[in-house]
């Protein structure tokens, strides 16, 4: 958003996701995939969940710049262009693991094809489709060769705005789970190999 000191959240989507990744182990509501790992919240969509490319480009040049180690990107479109590849292959090449939601267009009309949207489509980036605990494949999530790891997205509780907890469901559940688990795999090669690991190794 233009005011990038408020990063209150006026939707839940995000608290959402980032209690997936990192909530606390604190006796209280639920605990993350990673709840030791430090998170870095650039907001891009407004209080709607609707955002315009030039800010989540700015949102994925400051990561980049607080050289993080892995970012989670919980939304999708069925466009890309240009600016778009060129953003995600400077973050692929500063060694940052993108991690992306498929999308919730469900199978395509005639139950085959590719409803995969971006930045997930990407080379660069993971593709996260959703199951639901039965590791069956969700009905709204989006199918495609892009797609290369699932986890549950149905019915998922995690923190929600104002202090409050929600249950949600959709590929963007999914995805922190995959980007906690990247954040524990980055912790390890930090210890074993005094290393950031590079997203083809993570992959």
């Amino acid at each position: 958003t233009s005011d990038r000191k408020d990063v209150n959240d006026e939707n839940g989507h995000g608290t959402h996701v980032a209690g997936i990744i990192a909530a606390e182990q604190n006796g209280k509501g639920i605990i993350g995939v990673a709840p030791e790992a430090d998170l870095y919240i650039a907001k891009a969509f407004d209080k709607d969940g609707s955002a315009n490319f030039e800010s989540i480009r700015k949102s994925i040049e400051w990561m980049i710049e607080k050289d993080v180690d892995v970012i989670n990107m919980s939304f999708s479109s069925d466009t890309a262009t240009k600016e778009y590849q060129q953003i995600i292959s400077r973050a692929y090449a500063n060694n940052i693991t993108m991690v992306c939601a498929a999308g919730n267009e469900g199978l395509s009309k005639n139950g085959k094809g590719d409803t995969i949207g971006y930045p997930a489509k990407f080379n660069e980036t993971i593709a996260v489709t959703a199951v639901d605990l039965n590791k069956r494949r969700a009905d709204f999530s989006s199918v495609g060769p892009a797609a290369e790891i699932a986890a549950a997205g149905k019915e998922i509780y995690s923190c929600y705005k104002n202090n409050s907890y929600a249950t949600l469901s959709g590929t963007s559940m999914a995805t922190p789970i995959i980007t906690g688990a990247v954040a524990i795999l980055q912790a390890k090669g930090r210890t074993r190999y005094r290393r950031r690991l590079t997203p083809e190794e993570i992959r």
